[in-house]
């Protein structure tokens, strides 16, 4: 093995790094399209707000007492939808859904 000099070893560091951000933008970029193009195909079932310069997705139906539905880790307000738990309640309640900030169009 040869060993090689100290400026050809930062060189090749230099190298290595520019390559993995060039790599890191390119995979930012194709991120963001996939999400807006996903957003565009599923849209927002309830109406945004936004609090403190944070948009939220919330999704309200019915009347009487209200009941608020948070979603967990890695769910939202559509698994309320879908599972048919929402339409139930809103039969006797105000059920509010609410996405929370990183899930959903939140």
């Amino acid at each position: 093995m040869t060993r090689r000099s100290l400026p050809a070893r930062r060189s090749a560091g230099r190298n290595a790094a520019l390559l993995a951000a060039g790599a890191g933008a390119a995979l930012a970029a194709f991120n963001h399209a996939r999400a807006r193009r996903s957003e565009r195909r599923h849209p927002p079932t309830g109406r945004l707000f936004e609090i403190d310069g944070v948009r939220v997705h919330v999704h309200i139906a019915g009347e009487g007492p209200p009941v608020v539905l948070l979603n967990g880790n890695g769910s939202m307000v559509q698994d309320w939808l879908v599972s048919g738990l929402f339409d139930r309640l809103r039969r006797a309640y105000r059920v509010i859904a609410i996405d929370r900030p990183g899930y959903g169009h939140t």
